[in-house]
């Protein structure tokens, strides 16, 4: 079921993959990820999800992001629970 539940969500970032924002926010990725604000934050604090901090607001590159996503299978970042 989790591995389902994956696949939709690649397809669905693959689909809208080229209307994403160069710059993701962590709000940006509470619409993209099946993870709510505190656990975004907290893989953005343990560096799960690559990002930046720029005049103080955190950033994730568009392409780093997908490159995350699409090569992490199950690290304490991505493991979906159906």
């Amino acid at each position: 079921m989790e591995e389902v539940t994956r696949e939709v969500l690649k397809e669905s970032i693959m689909e809208t993959r080229d209307e994403l924002p160069l710059a993701l926010t962590p709000k940006d990725l509470q619409g993209l990820l099946p993870f709510g604000q505190s656990k975004i934050y907290e893989l953005l604090r343990q560096r799960e999800i690559p990002c930046k901090k720029v005049n103080g607001k955190i950033i994730i590159p568009r392409e780093k992001f997908l490159v995350w996503f699409y090569t992490t299978e199950s690290t304490g970042g991505f493991t979906v629970e159906v």
